[in-house]
């Protein structure tokens, strides 16, 4: 079975949509919102609603710039993919080859320390299947991984910040949950992947990104900081408190400078600003066939790979990813009878912890994104949309 996504059908359904994000935001799952939908064709449907800061009373508009935290993900990945295309960068290179730190590391065992049964190589880092963690408190990976975050955090307005290449060099010391190649969990890859990249182009990430993909693409409003004469676009972090109404959050997250500011750890995996008028332009490159960033084998390769064996077990089994695979820093969907919401087959995005959203759909050329900023949101915001927009 497949959903058509037939443009005059997403159309008719205009007043819908912008009644499900007007509920949302009546019911406190968020200050407003961005929401666009793109084919072959150009717009769909654009809807904004609710306020990008509560206190002035300022509308959301189509041009207010977002945290996207994870969202950065596919944006890291086109850049390793264009080395890839380029010769300057394997999947099959080791990483200590670019991050020393990465020689010699270590798992975690319920019988202590051992080594590594094989070193980490590039394509663990676009998969998920390092071994390495994010931060948390479970496990010791976890915890030493909150301490680099933490520690990050506290250097940022020193003479000393930490760079992407020592967040990397640290992440490297840190000892794994299991084997390289030999499972997947989601966690600080992509933020290695940048330095990474950062060694193999011999530039600094945040540049190779500007001058490969975001120039290029036109996508002005987009970085890893908020130019002061933006910082007026940047829309406040919502979250509830105990009464359950919306306050600002001002904390950091992930090394992310929460006001915008510039930041000397360029972070593949969170760190960019962008619109939804920008992320559009990436998207969109990536369902047009690369438009002379990717070549179109290329964006085959970054958006159709899928897992196998235990890393695909662990994915099939993770809520959210039933039905789906992950590979090259992307979700696709591999079994849609599986999954727990419409989807057709080879349809492609990601998340960002604030609660933006982001789909490719090949099979309809359909592209789908939402933009918002509001911390422990309303996940079921997202299903509806989709719903409304599969099911038209």
């Amino acid at each position: 079975m497949m959903y058509p996504l037939k443009r005059e059908n997403i159309q008719q359904r205009r007043d819908a949509l912008l009644d499900c994000l007007n509920r949302a935001t009546a019911a406190g799952a968020n200050a407003g919102s961005n929401l666009l939908v793109m084919d072959g064709q150009g717009e769909i449907c654009y809807l904004e609603n609710g306020c990008a800061d509560l206190a002035r009373q300022t509308p959301m508009q189509r041009n207010s710039i977002f945290r996207c935290y994870s969202m950065t993900k596919p944006l890291t990945s086109c850049a390793a993919m264009l080395l890839i295309q380029e010769g300057k960068l394997d999947l099959y290179e080791p990483v200590s080859r670019y991050i020393s730190s990465f020689r010699h590391q270590q798992v975690q065992t319920p019988t202590g320390m051992v080594p590594v049964a094989r070193e980490c190589l590039v394509r663990d880092l676009l998969d998920m299947t390092a071994g390495l963690s994010y931060d948390g408190d479970d496990t010791l990976p976890q915890r030493e991984t909150k301490m680099v975050f933490q520690e990050a955090e506290r250097r940022f307005d020193t003479d000393r910040p930490m760079d992407t290449q020592e967040f990397a060099e640290r992440i490297g010391t840190i000892p794994l949950l299991f084997h390289p190649g030999e499972g997947w969990n989601y966690s600080v890859c992509a933020d290695v992947l940048g330095a990474v990249i950062e060694k193999a182009a011999d530039m600094p990430f945040a540049d190779f990104l500007q001058k490969r993909v975001l120039s290029p693409l036109g996508m002005e409003d987009s970085g890893f900081f908020v130019p002061e004469d933006k910082r007026a676009r940047l829309v406040t972090v919502y979250q509830k408190d105990e009464c359950g109404s919306l306050v600002p959050y001002t904390g950091n997250h992930l090394a992310i400078r929460n006001d915008g500011g510039e930041n000397a750890f360029h972070s593949g995996g969170a760190g960019l600003f962008s619109t939804i008028e920008d992320y559009a332009r990436f998207a969109r490159m990536l369902m047009n066939g690369g438009q002379g960033i990717l070549n179109e084998s290329t964006v085959r390769f970054m958006t159709g790979r899928r897992q196998t064996g235990k890393p695909q077990q662990t994915i099939a089994q993770t809520m959210g990813l039933e039905g789906r695979s992950y590979a090259n820093l992307l979700r696709v969907t591999v079994d849609p009878a599986a999954a727990f919401f419409p989807t057709n087959m080879g349809e492609y995005g990601w998340d960002g912890w604030l609660s933006t959203f982001f789909i490719n759909d090949p099979a309809t050329g359909v592209t789908i994104l939402l933009m918002q900023n509001q911390k422990d949101g309303d996940g079921t915001l997202i299903g509806k949309i989709r719903s409304l927009i599969y099911f038209s």
